[in-house]
């Protein structure tokens, strides 16, 4: 069963293999939204800090395999920034009529 964290504060609460009980690298975030800023990013993660506390640690947001193009909604070049980090639900019916969702992470500019 994933962690919660009681206080649903904003923070970023670890989540542990549901086989073997160790924590991961997914989170849940309780928010649907959250401000951060984006220090730098590459093909594959954006370096990241949560924009509500004055001095929290960088985490990384892995996005694969999603391009850079499509998470990041500001060009390279203007890192680092402010904005909001969002989740895109999209659903993709296959022709054999089997519903697929995905979450793609969203970085939009503030």
């Amino acid at each position: 069963m994933p962690a919660r964290n009681p206080r649903n504060d904003g923070h970023l609460s670890p989540r542990a293999d549901a086989v073997i009980g160790v924590a991961g690298w997914q989170t849940r975030i309780p928010q649907a939204v959250l401000m951060i800023a984006v220090i730098n990013a590459d093909a594959d993660a954006l370096r990241c800090r949560l924009g509500t506390h004055p001095h929290p640690g960088v985490f990384a947001l892995a996005f694969a395999p999603w391009p850079l193009a499509t998470v990041l909604k500001c060009p390279p070049a203007a890192l680092p920034t402010r904005g909001r980090l969002s989740v895109h639900d999209v659903r993709v019916t296959t022709r054999m009529g089997r519903t697929v969702r995905y979450l793609v992470p969203v970085f939009t500019p503030c």
